[in-house]
């Protein structure tokens, strides 16, 4: 087999973000409660030092998980994240 494609592609160097991602599973008829509940916790997170952002994921299916994404500036970052996850989940 012949290579035909030669076009290089670079890859961003790791700077040493971390993300948390947090799956919950949402009773049918909750996920407006949920939601009020998950958007406090991304808002209050987003005020620690070094939280770099934040997402939210409805499921992708019917019954799905829900997730939760947050970024951080660095592995010092994740006993804060470690601490969100004990608090809120």
């Amino acid at each position: 087999m012949a290579l035909t494609n030669t076009t290089e592609h670079t890859v961003p160097a790791d700077n040493g973000e971390v993300s948390l991602l947090i799956a919950r599973q949402v009773e049918p008829g909750h996920e407006e409660t949920f939601e009020a509940w998950a958007h406090g916790i991304l808002e209050t997170a987003a005020g620690f030092p070094d939280h770099l952002g934040y997402g939210l994921f409805r499921p992708a299916t019917q019954g799905g998980p829900w997730f939760l994404v947050h970024r951080f500036r660095d592995q010092a970052a994740l006993p804060i994240a470690d601490a969100l996850v004990l608090t809120w989940c």
